[in-house]
Parts: C-alpha cells; structure tokens; sequence
C-alpha cells in the first residue's frame, strides 16, 4: 500500500489504499485476543473532504 491517507474519527481510524481504492476501519476500543478490531478491505469510488470542518464522505460507487 503505498499511497495511503488514515483518518481519525470519533469511533474509528480509517485506512484508504488510495492506489487500489479501498478502505478498512480500525475500531477503537475494540480487541479480540489482544489485537484491534479491523474491517475487511472494501472498495470505494471517491474520497471527499468538507475544507471547513473535520468531515468526510467515502462514496461507494460511481453513482453516489
């Protein structure tokens, strides 16, 4: 994964594989055995960032 960006939010850190166009959630405060929580790889269309506050959308698919 080389081009990556992660994202903080309340309740999760959020991993996106730029290149490849998919994501994956670290929950917080959440472990099984001793190992964070994470969510399976899944794609995503586009990544969008609102410039006046800490919000983001991941769009799914190509029709939004």
């Amino acid at each position: 994964m080389s081009d990556s960006v992660v994202v903080e939010s309340c309740h999760s850190i959020w991993v996106f594989d730029s290149e490849d166009k998919r994501f994956q959630r670290l929950l917080k405060g959440f472990t099984v055995a001793g190992q964070p929580t994470t969510t399976g790889w899944r794609p995503y269309f586009r990544l969008d960032f609102d410039s006046r506050s800490d919000a983001f959308v991941v769009v799914l698919h190509e029709d939004g």
